[in-house]
């Protein structure tokens, strides 16, 4: 029955294994800088820049615009293609093209333009900065789940050496060897350790699952994460200069770029407020025709005799005048968008003398912004300061511990060989041994820990370099 359990077992396993995905660091930043939402929304707002920029651009060219109307005419009115009053239904048209080119504006289109090639460099900027954030949040997970499964080896690695001191030590009471009371210590250390070791398990789990939610994987995908083969923390060297990270980071980080940027644009805006206020040059012209239902041709006349009109003063004689009938008809379309053509030119010149203070308004307000934005620029840089003095004083820190622990280490692993030897034989307790045991337990943790904290606060160092972060 035990050899088709372990079969069943393995086949599990193997099935288990297949189906898990092995991801590594470099697999995971890139899957989270294709699907980051705040990446995406980065990327989005680039391209909204961009058509600012395109825009902006467009604005040195005219404006031209076309319009037709069509419709029918009730009541008296003067027809304007005909100039005279028509009381029945007419239908009327006219058609118009026009446009308009701004010649000057006191600069504002070229300064226009160059704000928007600023905005777009923030956005650039801003994105970058995105994916920057988006990298170090991974690789600080990725590096968590390396960190537990760290941590959970260690634990197992204990569990298993106090579960061969269980057995022997039933060995030994079985024997008389040994008091029962020093199994009961044996063991109470296994449960101790037993929970440890669940903990470090749940501690795995959960950092899983955070990397899984910044990847935006749902929560039962089967992933596992590459441990680098040519891992070595004793090859990460902390930068000669502290000033040199820190002016490098002023010198390409994203934030502080971004932010700049935002400067410079906000100076321009400056320019446009004042340009509101200068005159503005503006070259138009038009080109348009007209239709009315009531305009009419004169196609012949018909004598149709004499007609008296009045005498002669003092006299019996007739005063008669000719009589004509005229025949009309209705003029074309074509005719009348011919005959109605007409054209315009002109400049009109539009000289601002007082909008009830907004323009100077406008002025003041671009000046506060402008002094916003270069205050936001001073306090990102305090920030990115900070975070380095922090990040190296961490490092500098954790290196250290991580010296210090690691030769402590060696003699804790002999004291603890040792202590193990002397239990064997029925020297010690399994108190003095347990306390052996827990000195060794802790020193491995610490290791682990400093370890873990030292590659991290240089990954932080990297990531204000702008070098890549990769393991």
């Amino acid at each position: 029955m035990t050899k088709y359990l372990l079969i069943v077992t393995f086949v599990l396993n193997g099935f288990i294994s297949l189906a898990q995905e092995v991801w590594s660091l470099e697999k995971c930043v890139q899957y989270a800088l294709e699907n980051n939402l705040d990446v995406r929304q980065a990327e989005l707002n680039v391209e909204n820049a961009q058509t600012g920029v395109m825009q902006s651009r467009s604005q040195f060219l005219p404006s031209v615009n076309a319009s037709a109307y069509y419709g029918y005419n009730f009541g008296q009115r003067i027809d304007p293609f005909t100039n005279q009053f028509a009381q029945s239904t007419v239908n009327t048209g006219n058609f118009n093209l026009s446009a308009n080119w701004t010649l000057f504006s006191g600069l504002q289109n070229l300064n226009t333009l160059t704000q928007s090639q600023y905005d777009e460099k923030a956005s650039d900027f801003a994105y970058k900065n995105a994916q920057y954030l988006t990298s170090l949040a991974v690789t600080t997970s990725f590096l968590q789940i390396l960190f537990n499964e760290e941590t959970l080896g260690v634990a197992e690695k204990q569990l298993e050496i106090t579960l061969q001191q269980v057995e022997r030590t039933k060995k030994l009471v079985n024997a008389g060897s040994a008091p029962q009371g020093s199994l009961y210590d044996i063991e109470a250390q296994y449960a101790r350790e037993e929970l440890a070791k669940v903990n470090a398990d749940n501690q795995v789990v959960l950092a899983y699952l955070s990397l899984k939610q910044l990847l935006r994987l749902p929560g039962d995908f089967n992933m596992k994460v590459l441990v680098p083969t040519k891992y070595d923390s004793n090859a990460l060297a902390l930068p000669k200069s502290l000033d040199a990270v820190i002016q490098t980071a002023y010198d390409s980080y994203p934030s502080i770029k971004s932010n700049e940027y935002s400067l410079l644009s906000a100076e321009k805006q400056i320019s446009l407020s004042n340009g509101a206020m200068i005159p503005r040059l503006t070259l138009s012209g038009s080109l348009g025709t007209g239709y009315s239902g009531n305009a009419t041709d004169v196609i012949g006349q018909t004598f149709e005799g004499n007609r008296p009109i009045g005498f002669v003063e003092n006299s019996n004689d007739i005063v008669v005048s000719p009589s004509f009938s005229t025949q009309t008809r209705t003029q074309g379309f074509g005719d009348q968008v011919t005959n109605n053509f007409n054209q315009s030119l002109g400049l009109s010149l539009n000289i601002p003398i007082f909008n009830r203070m907004n323009n100077r308004a406008a002025v003041n307000r671009a000046k506060v912004n402008y002094a916003i934005q270069e205050n936001n620029l001073e306090k990102e840089k305090q920030k990115v300061r900070q975070d380095i003095e922090k990040a190296y004083a961490d490092a500098l820190a954790a290196y250290k511990s991580y010296m210090s622990t690691e030769k402590g280490l060696k003699s804790l692993e002999e004291a603890f060989n040792y202590a193990q030897k002397r239990f064997d034989v029925g020297m010690i307790n399994a108190v003095d041994y347990n306390v052996a045991k827990t000195n060794l337990y802790k020193a491995q943790s610490d290791l682990v820990k400093a370890k873990f904290d030292y590659i991290f606060r240089m990954k932080i160092l990297d990531f204000y370099q702008g070098k890549s972060l990769t393991l």
